[in-house]
């Protein structure tokens, strides 16, 4: 009985610890005289250019008084997302992820009246 649990226990472990034929086959052999590569980063902007972040900061502060529909579309043009932070005086729910290119808004009546923060 005791060599049939320990037998059983083995198989179930060895089992999970495998993946399928078609996982191993699908892979590329690895090859130990390449170098280990990382994945591709973005390209920077072109030298002049201002960074996304910074040209967001700067849109932060001139959209305040623009019409919500309005500060989206300009934000969009300058590659930033736009995010109701607080509508009409209620706290919206937000994901706590941070992106440097996102502008946090508080809109009151359909217009922008505040940078509640950036990320």
């Amino acid at each position: 009985m005791r060599r049939s649990v320990l037998a059983a226990c083995l198989v179930v472990t060895l089992a999970g610890c495998g993946g399928s034929a078609e996982q191993e086959a699908s892979a590329p052999p690895a090859d130990p005289e390449q170098p280990v590569s990382s994945p591709a980063e973005p390209a920077p902007p072109p030298s002049g250019a201002p960074t996304p972040t910074k040209a967001c900061r700067t849109l932060g502060r001139g959209i305040v008084g623009d019409p919500v529909g309005d500060a989206t579309a300009r934000a969009k043009r300058r590659g930033c997302t736009l995010r109701v932070a607080v509508l009409d005086g209620e706290g919206q729910i937000l994901t706590e992820d941070f992106q440097p290119a996102r502008i946090n808004v508080r809109v009151h009546g359909g217009v922008v009246t505040a940078v509640e923060f950036m990320g």
